[in-house]
Order: structure tokens, then C-alpha cells, then sequence
């Protein structure tokens, strides 16, 4: 099982069932995984130069060159919203690119910074995790390797609590 296949099965509770948005997506391997259990995935990158050509074909996903920061999406897209080994790459605009993936999650939506990759992990703790916390928004960390885990949830209008599933 690929790293990408593990961090979507620890997430399924997160996907399954779920329309997913993976930013930042690079190959688009962590999508092509989630897949398997969202109702719907898209998966946006600045470019499309390293993506896999099995993206195109699975019906429920879908690609967009997009900059994260200036997503072209309505906002409350999305359920859950998954960055995966992406916040070394987005860590000098990581503040827009939170606000962009706030606007589109929709409440009671899961915000997921996922890493294996050693580059991500100062960035989603001295960098994400204060983001988040700025914003009010209760957060969980996690580890477990070879997966370094940030979760955050959206509020809902009702103030729901915090699903730790």
C-alpha cells in the first residue's frame, strides 16, 4: 500500500461518501486513493506537469488548474478539504490559501493537512496550527507514521462539536 493509499484510508471517515477537494495536489495520488470512497474529488494544482494520467480516468474525479489562494469555486463546495503533502509548497502563502480553503468548506466541514514528507512538518506545526488557532478554530494533531496529521473543523451554524471520528 502507497503512502497516499494509507493517508486516504486513515481519512475514509473524512471521505467516504464525501465531496472531497484536494489542493495542491501535485501527481494527484492522494485523490486517485480517496476516489475509491468519495462521493466526488477534485483536485486542483498551479499545473497539471506532474499529474498522473489515471486522473482522467475515474468518473468521480475531476482536475482544475487553479491557484489555491484564488480558488473558482462557490463558497461551502466542499465537505472536507485535504492538503497532502502540500504545506511546504504553499508555506509562503499559507495564510491565503487557509482563508480560500475556510471559504469553500462547508460547515461542520474537516479541514486535513496530511504529511509524510519531513519538509511539511514545521510548516503545519509553527506555521497551520497557529493559522488555524487565530481563527478560532479547534484543532487536532496527530501522528502516526508515517503520517503527521491536522485536523480542523469548519463551525457549524449550530455550533456542533467536534467529531473525533
Amino acid at each position: 500500500m502507497t503512502r497516499a493509499e494509507l493517508a486516504a484510508e486513515r481519512l475514509s471517515p473524512a471521505i467516504c461518501g464525501r465531496d472531497v477537494l484536494e489542493v495542491a495536489c501535485g501527481t494527484a495520488e492522494f485523490s486517485l486513493a480517496a476516489a475509491h470512497e468519495a462521493e466526488s474529488v477534485v483536485c486542483i494544482d498551479i499545473d497539471d506537469s506532474r499529474l498522473l494520467p489515471e486522473v482522467y480516468d475515474r468518473k468521480n474525479l475531476r482536475f482544475r488548474r487553479m491557484d489555491a489562494s484564488a480558488m473558482h469555486f462557490g463558497s461551502e463546495s466542499f465537505d472536507t478539504v485535504v492538503l497532502y503533502n502540500a504545506a511546504f509548497h504553499l508555506e509562503e502563502k499559507l495564510d491565503a490559501v487557509l482563508a480560500e480553503c475556510l471559504r469553500v468548506l462547508r460547515p461542520g466541514g474537516l479541514l486535513c493537512a496530511i504529511s509524510s514528507w519531513s519538509l511539511d512538518r514545521p510548516v503545519l506545526t509553527d506555521t497551520l496550527l497557529p493559522l488555524l488557532n487565530a481563527r478560532g478554530l479547534r484543532c487536532r494533531l496527530s501522528m502516526d507514521e508515517p503520517h503527521l496529521l491536522v485536523q480542523a473543523r469548519k463551525s457549524s451554524p449550530k455550533g456542533a462539536e467536534y467529531d473525533r471520528s
